[in-house]
Order: structure tokens, then C-alpha cells, then sequence
């Protein structure tokens, strides 16, 4: 699963986010395929995502490659698209370490909002680690977005029975000095906390719903 800061799809130029993952790799062979809504607000303004289809496909049993594609009023919202390489994998492994270099396409809004010249491709490394136990899974990541976001984030996950699971995390995201004026002048800040959490449900095994909500909690200027 990703979680992403609230508005991170659609304004990444203009507020710092956090792409907090496991380090989990699905089977070779195996697609995974979710299709949800979103809807932020804040400051306001607000919108309502719908579709966003995300994707992944499992090409070995160290790496796979996923996309995040959202639908916005006038096209295609701000894209991403990664390959999750596993450094530490296995099935006996209760410990495990994934990097996931991700390419991030940014829509229209968002180049309106960039600095004159800027590009519409950008680059981010996540790094994500997680440790499970007892039907739980402890997960951290933490890594860089260009042209200068940074962040770290803590989560837990955990099986309430066969068919239910619910998840928490906290993040805290923060943008360099090549980000910061265009960050302070959207009056977002630099610096942004958020809490979420989240419950998926299996209706059969290769099918599931799911819901999350996350919050702001500080924004520092």
C-alpha cells in the first residue's frame, strides 16, 4: 500500500508529502489494480479526485513497477511511476528493506504554479522498511523528491481476523531552500505533520474494499 500526503497528487509543487510504503514485492506474475476516489481540502480550497487507478505488476521476486494515475477536471492529474527493488527479501525474513525510484509527472495546475523554466519530470527515492511480527507489520520510509522535499514516516498494520486489516501512520514532510518560496508563498509552509489511517476488507481472496482518511496536524511556516 501507499499512503500519500493530502494533496500530494494533485499540488506537489506547492506543499511538501510524504509517499509512505512497506517494503513488500508482489509475486512475479502477479497484477495488483485499485480504483478509489479522493477528496482534500484545506486553506479554502478543495477538490475530488475520481478515478484515481493505481497499478502494479510483479516482474521478479525482488522487483516490481507501479503506477499512480489520477483524473482531474481538464485531464490527467499529477502521475507517478516507480519500480520497487527489494535490498532485504525473503519469506523467512521478518525483517525487510525495499528502494522504489519514482518518476513524477506534474500536471497542469502544478506547472502553473512552478517556477518559470521549471520541467514538468521529476525524481524521488524512496527508501522503505518494514518488520513483521505476529500478524503485524511495523513499517518506516524516508527519502527525497526533487527539486527539494524531503521526508519520514512511521506506520503500523495489523490482521483483525481473516478477512479485515487496519493500518495508522505519521509523517512529517519539509522542503529545502530550492523549494521554500514557492511553498511559502501558497501559504502551506514549509514544514507539514499528518496522521491517517485506514481499513481494507476481502470480499473474496483476489478482491477487496477499502477506505482511508488522513489529517494535517502541523504546518509550520
Amino acid at each position: 500500500s501507499v499512503e500519500l500526503g493530502g494533496g500530494a497528487v494533485v499540488l506537489p509543487t506547492i506543499t511538501p508529502f510524504a509517499w509512505i510504503d512497506d517494503a513488500s514485492v508482489i509475486a512475479p506474475g502477479s497484477v495488483w489494480v485499485a480504483v478509489s476516489m479522493m477528496r482534500w481540502h484545506g486553506s479554502g480550497i478543495s477538490e475530488t479526485i475520481v478515478p484515481v487507478v493505481d497499478g502494479a505488476i510483479g516482474l521478479t521476486p525482488r522487483v516490481q513497477v507501479a503506477a499512480s494515475v489520477p483524473r482531474v477536471a481538464g485531464g490527467l492529474g499529477t502521475t507517478f511511476f516507480s519500480a520497487k527493488i527489494a535490498v532485504l527479501d525473503g519469506d523467512t525474513r521478518v525483517f525487510k528493506v525495499a528502494v522504489a525510484p519514482t518518476l513524477e509527472i506534474l500536471d497542469g495546475a502544478s506547472m502553473g504554479a512552478a517556477p518559470s523554466g521549471e520541467g514538468r519530470a521529476r525524481w524521488g527515492l524512496p527508501v522503505s522498511a518494514q518488520f513483521d511480527r505476529a500478524g503485524s507489520r511495523i513499517y518506516a520510509s524516508s527519502g527525497y523528491f526533487s527539486p527539494g522535499i524531503w521526508y519520514a514516516g512511521a506506520g503500523i498494520g495489523r490482521a483483525m481476523g481473516d478477512r479485515l486489516g487496519v493500518s495508522m501512520s505519521f509523517s512529517h514532510a519539509w522542503a529545502t531552500s530550492s523549494a521554500s518560496s514557492l511553498v511559502v508563498r501558497s501559504l502551506a509552509g514549509p514544514r507539514r505533520s499528518e496522521i491517517s489511517g485506514g481499513a481494507s476488507y476481502d470480499l473474496k481472496p483476489n478482491i477487496a474494499v477499502f477506505g482511508s482518511m488522513g489529517r494535517s496536524i502541523g504546518i509550520a511556516a
